[in-house]
């Protein structure tokens, strides 16, 4: 996860990227996995999230892919619902 993440991070400059566990799941043995918050297993996998523009994505997914030996990698296309800054700034009575 450490490479990934300096892969990321320092090397391709992502903006912002989440590292998430598995709490439940099934592979193609169909043995369920499942864990609590008092044993994280470490069968259940690490999904590591990341939003960029899609040139910058797929450069960053084959830099993976070449020096890491990744099982999975899923990618789609997405759209980033936020506010400016200025939107979520609270609204002063003289705005009104």
């Amino acid at each position: 996860m450490d490479q990934a993440l300096n892969i990321l991070h320092d090397e391709e400059g992502i903006h912002g990227t989440t590292v998430i566990r598995g709490i439940a799941g099934f592979g193609e043995n169909k043995e369920i996995h499942t864990s609590s918050l008092l044993n994280l297993s470490l069968e259940l996998p690490l999904i590591i999230e990341f939003y960029e523009e899609t040139e910058k994505a797929l450069q960053a997914i084959e830099k993976l892919k070449c020096r890491l030996p990744l099982k999975h990698i899923i990618s789609w296309s997405a759209t980033a619902h936020t506010l400016k800054i200025r939107e979520m700034e609270p609204k002063r009575s003289d705005d009104f």
